[in-house]
């Protein structure tokens, strides 16, 4: 972290206190009507940005308003109530877990696009064991993808400590092309031919990449292009662009790039081909029986008390919570 207001507009120190090797967070569009085609929530384990969501505001939502496990930032009694339904304790990592594969793909964006109207996201919380518990396990490997390999590990289930990669080496995307590393040759223009599935950068080519992948998408936000339009030759300035820093980026194009876009391409294929298992989970949700909340009312969860939801500030030499807690949940 550098306290630079070069480097960022509106430090967020209590955010930045309860980073620690547990925590995960949850990013939302909060600000703008969320747009179909992709997930309506992401998840990093790292700090985010209020633009982390889709490049447009939003919110972030930490896991633990603590840097460590002691304080989860959930409603209270929300834990109790899922134990005593499941009949098995339920840890705040099974939530998160739940909450991703319910809402992290394309088929929650669709079937709810009406709603989406009206910024946040409600999560519908299924009374079902058996499904809650093919939705944890679910949703267990899509905060694998989208940490990277950061969280949720276990090599057992296929979900080592390290970046994601497609299991059959023949569809892993490839250079075919290597994309040159001198300044006349930094690319400036990103394209795809469905056809081929093949991936031009500038006049490097990277293949095979599933249309799916070049197609998805947050909210309207095409990760590729977003991704690419960071690091090609001209990027035009935004709105917001208005430091000398900016300027300061490579003359040419480095191999880390290329590592980094490779890795990329594995996540996001693997994210997707995930979708059609999380729209299953989806259905079972909507079509089974779910905690209400009437339920959540009269077990005491709902309301959520103001003081868990605006907390006081601490020093800096001290751990703060977040000021946010998880919506609806």
């Amino acid at each position: 972290m550098f306290p630079d207001d070069r480097l960022l507009s509106t430090p967020r120190t209590d955010l930045w206190r309860v980073r620690g090797s547990h925590q995960l967070y949850i990013t939302e569009q909060h600000a703008h009507p969320i747009k179909p085609g992709g997930p309506a929530l992401s998840f990093t384990a790292h700090t985010p940005d209020i633009d982390h969501y889709n490049g447009r505001g939003g919110r972030v939502l930490p896991l633990y308003a603590s840097s460590g496990r002691e304080r989860p930032n959930l409603a209270p009694g929300l834990l109790d109530l899922l134990g005593e339904c499941f009949g098995a304790p339920v840890e705040p990592e099974d939530l998160m877990a739940y909450v991703a594969a319910t809402t992290a793909h394309r088929a929650f964006t669709a079937r709810f696009a009406e709603d989406l109207r009206t910024p946040g996201i409600r999560v519908p919380l299924t009374a079902d064991p058996e499904v809650w518990s093919t939705a944890v396990s679910v949703g267990r490997r899509v905060l694998w993808l989208h940490t990277r390999g950061e969280h949720m590990v276990d090599s057992s289930a296929g979900r080592p400590a390290s970046p994601p990669r497609i299991a059959h080496e023949a569809a892993r995307p490839k250079v075919l092309v290597a994309i040159p590393d001198s300044p006349e040759g930094m690319p400036d223009e990103l394209s795809y031919d469905p056809v081929t599935q093949v991936l031009s950068v500038g006049t490097g080519r990277i293949g095979p990449v599933s249309p799916a992948v070049w197609d998805y998408q947050v909210s309207g936000m095409h990760v590729l292009r977003k991704w690419f339009g960071y690091r090609r030759a001209t990027r035009p300035k935004t709105r917001g662009e208005q430091s000398a820093l900016d300027d300061l980026r490579p003359i040419s194009w480095p191999a880390a790039y290329t590592t980094d876009l490779l890795e990329l391409l594995e996540a996001l294929t693997l994210v997707t081909e995930m979708e059609p298992e999380q729209a299953q989970v989806l259905d079972r949700v909507m079509a089974g029986p779910r905690i209400s909340v009437a339920t959540l009312t009269a077990a005491g969860v709902l309301p959520v008390p103001p003081e868990r939801r605006t907390l006081p500030k601490t020093p800096r030499t001290s751990a703060s919570p977040a000021e946010d807690l998880l919506p609806g949940i």
